[in-house]
């Protein structure tokens, strides 16, 4: 699992990205429940980072075949309460 910067919100304490074939999935570790507003930059962040391309060209290089299929999102929040959904499959435009 990996760590990167997401810089939405002072209420998102870290981010991890793992690659477990044929999956990403995302855990956003956050110190309060999200707004809609930031829960909406968070999401617009991994899809920006999550595209065919990117998912297609970390495959080649790990050799995996077949490439990434799922994607999945997890929010964990301080409080009680935790947020989490599935981004649809990646498929070719």
């Amino acid at each position: 699992m990996s760590a990167i910067r997401m810089e939405v919100s002072d209420t998102v304490k870290r981010v991890h990205v793992a690659f477990t074939h044929p999956n990403v999935t995302y855990e956003v570790n956050m110190t309060e429940e999200p707004t809609q507003e930031v829960l909406d930059a968070v999401l617009e962040k991994a899809k920006s980072f999550t595209t065919v391309e990117n998912m297609e060209e970390i495959a080649r290089k790990v050799g995996w075949d077949p490439p990434i299929s799922g994607v999945y999102f997890q929010i964990n929040a301080d409080n009680p309460g935790i947020s989490s959904q599935e981004m649809p499959e990646l498929s070719p435009a």
